[in-house]
This record gives structure tokens, sequence and C-alpha cells, in this order.
């Protein structure tokens, strides 16, 4: 089998990631995709269950890690499609995405080809962050790139891996990841909707989690780019989310 694109999806527990698996398999209208769960410390029950949605050439990792990121980096190390996606447990792609579009966008030579990312609650949209913001001139003033609607080539993405520290628990290795390896990468910005993301998460919940983690972006961006740029990631963050969510109460959209 012509394996392509391998999709690492990091999960736990969560029995949500069926219907992500669901999505993957009909992205894949070349029978070119392997799908890659890390299930790290996740039950034999779990395993078991997730295991009958696969297909035969899919694989299932219960090697234990210590987090979404070491999950992460298990999966990079075991892929070896020269395309490399991933995503959520409760992620699922865009019914209008497919695998045969994604290849032939990485034609010219590309060696990253991003798509926006729509956040929803309810099977409503609540916000849309825009795969233009993966461009240098954005992602480093605070703009976040949408990852889970991001495809790298092999190379790229195995360049780096994901940094276990403070920052990863507190949800930034994937930020620090993106700064570290799109700079100086060829891209494509394509600005239709690749992936549905469930609302929430450690940045978006209680006063004081808002609080921690503006203050760790802050510091990962101060530590980067100087005090300027780490004061506005915190207040374009903030302020994009705000208007975001604002507009999408206006104009409604659906998960499609």
């Amino acid at each position: 089998m012509n394996i392509k694109v391998d999709i690492i999806v990091p999960v736990l527990n969560d029995l949500r990631v069926v219907d992500c698996i669901e999505s993957i398999r009909q992205f894949d209208d070349l029978s070119a995709t392997r799908i890659l769960i890390m299930a790290g410390s996740s039950s034999k029950e779990f395993v078991e269950e997730v295991r009958r949605n696969l297909r035969d050439h899919d694989i299932i990792s219960n090697d234990p890690d210590v987090g979404l990121f070491d999950a992460l980096n298990k999966g990079l190390r075991l892929s070896d499609a020269p395309i490399i996606g991933w995503l959520g447990a409760d992620d699922i792609y865009s019914s209008s995405l497919s695998c045969s579009e994604v290849l032939d966008n990485f034609g010219n030579n590309y060696e990253a080809v991003i798509y926006s990312t729509a956040y929803h609650r309810n099977g409503r949209v609540t916000r849309v962050l825009d795969s233009k913001f993966s461009r240098p001139s954005y992602m480093s003033w605070g703009f976040h790139n949408p990852h889970f609607s991001t495809f790298l080539i092999r190379e790229l993405a195995v360049s780096r891996f994901f940094k276990l520290s403070e920052f990863a628990a507190n949800q930034f290795a994937d930020i620090e990841y993106f700064l570290d390896i799109l700079p100086n990468s060829k891209m494509k910005i394509v600005p239709s909707i690749g992936t549905y993301m469930a609302e929430g998460g450690a940045g978006s919940g209680s006063i004081k989690a808002v609080w921690i983690n503006s203050t760790h972006r802050y510091n990962l961006f101060k530590n980067k780019y100087g005090v300027i740029r780490g004061l506005c990631s915190v207040n374009v963050n903030l302020a994009w989310k705000i208007y975001e969510k604002v507009r999408r109460k206006i104009f409604l959209q659906r998960v499609a």
C-alpha cells in the first residue's frame, strides 16, 4: 500500500476519537493515509474499542507517555509517510477536505500546506483561526498558527520535536514548535476551513487559567522576540478571540 499521509492522533481514554477516525477515513479519497493513534496509558478496553474502528494498516500504540506533546513526538518518530498531519481526539476534518486536494497543494515544492481551523460548540462555529496567521509577519506578534489544519513534509516535521518543559504542561510547546519551523519554510496558505476543533482548553477556562497561560505566552514571545512582542502577543491573542466570538454570534455558521 502506498501511504502518502500519516495522521497522528494523541488520545487518552476519549471515545470522541471514533468520530475523528471516521473523518480521516472520509478525508482519505485516495486510500493513501495511515492513522497513528497514540493512546498512551489508555485502558485495554478503550484500546480494543478504538482498534475496531481502524483499518488493517493503521497503527495504535499505547506506549506510556508523559502527555500530549510526548505522544506527538512518539508519533513523529513512528511516522514514515512523506506528508504528516495531526488531529486532537475531539477534532474532525471538514467534509469538503480531501487527501487528493492536500497532496495537490504540495506541488511546486511546498513544505507546508495550511488551512484555517474553526472552533465549534454544539455544532455551531464559535471562532475561526485563519490560515494567514501562519505567515511569520503575523506569528511573531502573537497570532496563532492553526496547528491541526497544518500538513508538513516529513523532513520539516521531524526537524524539531515538541519541547517537554513547563511550557508543554501549559499547552505552549505546539506554539513554540511552529515558531521554530515555519518562518523559513515554503508555505501554501489555503483560506478554506480544514479542521473543526472542539471549543475549550487549558487557556480558555477560568480567569486564573487565562492569566497563567497569558503569562507563559508573554514569556515565550519575550524570550524569542523581546518585551514589546511579548506584551503584544498576549493582547493580540485575547483581542482576536473576543472579536471572533462576537462576530460568530452575529453571523451564525454551522459545522460542515
